[in-house]
C-alpha cells in the first residue's frame, strides 16, 4: 500500500443501518422523503414517500418494487402519489392513505384500487389510518374523520363538529390511536388532542394553555402511542408529553431535560420499555424510569438529523424503522452498543490575557501554573483523547477553591476565568467519549494567583505592626492629651483660686483700708461737729476716700469680667483711666497709640497687674515729678506690647529711689508675675521714663 497515504480505522462503526435511494441504481427506493413505513408478515417493508409513490422492499431478496410512481392527475409530469399512511386489516389486506384517497392493494393483480365514499367533499388526501379491534378502519382527511368497514364496504362521516366536541379547535387529524377502551385519540394540526368515543359519538379536547403548566405542551400533535404499562405518550412540535389519566394532566419533557430536540415526529417502545424518539435533531433514547436521555446524530449513521411524522414502525422481532428526508434507518435497540473506551485527558494550552502562552507540549507535563495579580484573565484548554467521534466528547470542570461543584460544559474544551482572588486553586477536568462513558478520575492542575505586594503576608505583617504602633501612639496621644487637659483644668482652677485670693487681697488692702479710713474720719468729724472749718475738711476727706473706694471696685469688676479679656480693651481702659486721672490736675496727658490694636486674648490676671503698674506710675508722676506733661506711648510689634510712661518732671537719682517707698518694688514684682520686663530710667532735672513690656 505504498503511496496510499494514511488509513483511519474506526473500531466502532455506525450504529444505525441507513437505506436510501441510490441514484445510479434501479433496484432502490422510489424517493428519499418518507411519509410512512410498515412491514408485512412476509418480511417485506412497504415505504410510503412524498410524490414518489410506494416502494416494496423484500428484505430476503433485497429487491425493491415501486408502485404509484405516477398519479392519474399528474400523468406525464413525473410526479407520483404521496403515501401518508399504510396499514393491514384482519385479512392481511394492505390499505394506503394517499394524496389520491384511500387505496386498497390487490395482491393478485399487484395494483391499487381507490375506495372512497360517493358523497365526499373537500380534498381526498388521507392523512392517517388506524384499524380498530373491531376491524373497522378509521381514516382522516384534511378536515374529516371517516369510519370504513371492509366487510360491508360502508363509510360513515363522523363530522367532528363543535356540537359533538365542545371546545374543538381543529378537525385536521394527523394521527389516530385506539386505546384499550376503544377510545380514539386524535392528534390534530393546531388543535391539540380530540379524544373521541365511537359509541357515544362524543369527544373531549386537550389543548395547550399558556396559563396552565400541566396542560399539553403544544397544539400540533404528530404521534400518540400506548406503552406496555398503559401510559399514553404524545409527541408534539414542542415537547414530549405523558398523560396522567387520574388527573388529566400532562408531564412534559423538553431539550433542557435532555431531548435532542423538542420537535417530535415518532415514538417507539423497545422490549426494555425505553422510548425511541425521532426528532428534528436526530434520535433520542429515553428511559422513563430514570428519566435519562441518550441522543444519536449523523455520526452514528442516521439518514439525517431531520425525520418525518408517520414514518416509524417496530416489527415483531423488535427491529425499528425511522424515516426522514434522506431515506430511513433500521436497527434493533439491543444492537446499539456504546463505545466502552474510557478516554484519557490532557491539557492542551493556556492563555494569559487572552493570548496563548503555553501549548500542548509545554503544559501537559506541568504540575502547576502561576499568574500574577495583573494577569487576571486566563484560560485553560483540555481534550479527551478518544477519536471515534471526538465532536461528541463531553467535558466537565471544577476549580476547587472557587467553584463548589462540577460544571458540565458539553463539548466545550476551554474555560476562561477573570479576576480571581490571590491564592492557590486546583483545576480539575474530566471527560467522556462520544457515547457518554466518563473518565471520572480526570486530571488536575494547581493554579497559583500571586497577590500584589500590598496583599502579601510580610506586607500585611509590617502593616499590622505599624498599625499597632500607630494605635499605641494614638492611645498615648489621647492619654497625654487627657492628662494635659486635666492639668489645664487644674491650672485654671488654681488660676481661679489665685484670682479669688487676689481679689480678696485687693478688696482687703484697698477697699478695706479705705473703708476703715472713712470710719476713722467719720469719728473725728463727729467729735469736731461744732467746728465748722474742721468739719468741712473731714467731710472732704471722707468724700475723696469714698470715691477711691468706688474706683477700686470698678477696677476690680473690670479686671474679673471675661468680656474684657482682650488687648484692645486694656488699652482703651488705660487711656480712659489716665485721661480721668489727670483731668483734675494741672498736668497735661498725651497718648501715642497705634491706629489698630488687635483683639488678642489677655487673661484677667495680666490685665489687672498691668493696670496696677500703670496706675502706680501715674500716681508717682502726679505726686512727685512736678511735671507739666505726662506721655503714654503704646508700642506694638508681632509678639510684644510695650507701654512707655514718660514725664518732663524733676526726675530723681538712684540714691533718692527710696523716696517712692514700696511702689517701685511692687511695680517690678507685678511685671515679673506676668513674665514681663520692667525698666525705669530717671535723671535729676530730666524727667522719668518707665517701660513695661510683655508678650501678647
Amino acid at each position: 500500500m505504498d503511496g496510499d497515504g494514511i488509513y483511519k480505522y474506526n473500531p466502532h462503526p455506525p450504529k444505525f443501518r441507513h437505506i436510501k435511494k441510490e441514484e445510479r441504481s434501479s433496484n432502490t427506493l422510489s424517493g428519499n422523503f418518507l411519509r410512512a413505513i410498515i412491514e408485512d408478515s412476509r418480511n417485506r417493508v412497504l415505504i410510503g414517500t412524498y410524490e414518489h409513490g410506494l416502494t416494496l422492499w423484500d428484505k430476503t431478496s433485497n429487491r425493491f418494487t415501486q408502485y404509484l410512481s405516477e398519479s392519474q392527475e399528474n400523468h406525464g409530469q413525473g410526479k407520483g402519489v404521496t403515501v401518508n399512511a399504510i396499514c393491514f386489516d384482519k385479512n392481511n389486506t394492505m390499505w394506503a392513505g394517499t394524496s389520491y384517497g384511500l387505496l386498497k392493494f390487490n395482491e393478485t393483480r399487484r395494483e391499487f384500487n381507490r375506495i372512497m365514499p360517493n358523497e365526499f367533499y373537500g380534498s381526498p388526501e388521507v392523512k392517517a389510518i388506524c384499524q380498530s379491534r373491531s376491524g373497522v378502519l378509521w381514516f382522516s382527511t384534511q378536515s374529516e374523520l371517516f369510519s370504513f368497514d371492509p366487510a360491508t364496504g360502508e363509510f360513515e362521516n363522523m363530522s367532528l363538529t363543535a356540537e359533538r366536541c365542545p371546545g374543538i379547535k381543529s378537525a385536521s387529524v394527523r394521527c389516530i390511536f385506539e386505546d384499550t377502551q376503544g377510545i380514539l385519540w386524535l392528534g390534530t394540526y393546531d388543535g391539540g388532542i380530540n379524544r373521541f368515543d365511537p359509541r357515544s359519538r362524543t369527544c373531549t379536547t386537550f389543548t395547550h394553555k399558556k396559563d396552565a403548566p400541566t396542560s399539553l405542551s403544544h397544539n400540533i400533535v404528530n404521534v400518540i402511542i400506548r406503552s406496555e404499562n398503559n401510559s399514553i405518550w404524545i409527541g408534539t412540535e414542542h415537547g414530549l408529553n405523558k398523560f396522567d389519566p387520574n388527573t388529566g394532566n400532562f408531564i412534559k419533557y423538553f431539550e433542557e431535560d435532555g431531548l435532542s430536540s423538542a420537535f417530535i415526529y415518532g415514538i417507539l417502545e423497545d422490549a426494555n420499555n425505553n422510548l425511541w424518539i425521532s426528532t428534528n435533531k436526530g434520535i433520542t433514547c429515553f428511559n422513563p424510569v430514570t428519566t435519562t436521555f441518550r441522543n444519536y446524530g449523523l455520526e452514528d449513521g442516521l439518514q439525517s438529523t431531520e425525520f418525518n411524522s408517520g414514518a416509524f414502525y417496530k416489527n415483531s422481532r423488535g427491529e425499528m424503522y425511522f424515516g426522514g428526508i434522506n431515506g430511513f434507518n433500521i436497527f434493533h435497540p439491543d444492537s446499539i452498543r456504546d463505545n466502552p473506551n474510557i478516554p484519557q485527558l490532557s491539557f492542551t494550552g493556556m492563555k494569559k490575557l487572552d493570548s496563548p502562552v503555553l501549548m500542548n507540549g509545554e503544559i501537559s507535563g506541568l504540575s502547576h501554573v502561576t499568574f500574577s495579580y495583573e494577569e487576571d484573565i486566563f484560560s485553560l484548554r483540555f481534550v479527551a483523547l478518544e477519536y471515534s467521534n471526538p465532536e461528541k466528547n463531553q467535558y466537565a470542570y471544577w476549580l476547587e477553591g472557587f467553584e463548589n461543584n462540577w460544571i458540565y460544559c458539553g463539548t466545550k474544551r476551554e474555560v476562561r476565568y477573570t479576576h480571581l482572588d490571590a491564592g492557590e486553586y486546583i483545576f480539575h477536568v474530566k471527560g467522556s467519549n462520544n457515547d457518554g462513558v466518563w473518565n471520572e478520575r480526570g486530571i488536575s492542575l494547581k493554579v497559583i494567583v500571586v497577590p500584589p505586594f500590598w496583599k502579601t503576608w510580610w506586607f500585611l505583617s509590617i502593616s499590622a505592626i505599624a498599625a499597632l504602633f500607630s494605635l499605641g501612639g494614638t492611645i498615648r496621644y489621647f492619654e497625654l492629651r487627657k492628662v494635659r487637659l486635666q492639668l489645664e483644668k487644674i491650672e485654671r482652677e488654681r488660676a481661679m483660686e489665685r484670682e479669688r485670693a487676689r481679689i480678696s487681697e485687693d478688696m482687703h488692702d484697698e477697699i478695706g483700708a479705705n473703708l476703715t479710713k472713712i470710719a476713722i474720719m467719720s469719728e473725728i468729724a463727729r467729735r469736731d461737729i461744732n467746728n465748722s472749718g474742721a468739719m468741712e475738711q473731714h467731710l472732704q476727706k471722707i468724700s475723696n476716700t469714698a470715691r477711691d473706694v468706688v474706683d477700686s471696685i470698678s477696677e476690680i469688676v473690670w479686671a474679673i469680667n471675661p468680656k474684657n479679656d482682650r488687648l484692645d480693651n486694656l488699652v482703651s481702659f488705660i487711656r480712659e483711666y489716665a485721661s480721668g486721672f489727670f483731668e483734675v490736675t494741672e498736668i497735661q496727658c498725651r497718648f501715642i497709640i497705634p491706629d489698630s490694636i488687635p483683639e488678642l486674648p489677655l487673661s484677667g490676671e495680666h490685665r489687672r497687674n498691668i493696670l496696677l503698674v500703670v496706675k502706680e506710675a501715674l500716681t508717682n508722676a502726679a505726686k512727685h515729678s512736678h511735671a507739666t506733661v505726662v506721655q503714654l506711648q503704646f508700642i506694638l510689634d508681632q509678639k510684644t506690647l510695650s507701654i512707655v510712661i514718660q514725664d518732663n518732671g524733676t526726675g530723681f537719682s538712684s540714691e533718692n529711689a527710696s523716696a517712692f517707698g514700696n511702689g517701685l518694688f511692687n511695680m517690678k514684682k507685678r511685671t515679673v508675675a506676668i513674665n514681663g520686663a520692667f525698666e525705669i530710667v530717671s535723671e535729676k532735672n530730666y524727667g522719668t521714663k518707665i517701660t513695661i513690656a510683655f508678650n501678647i
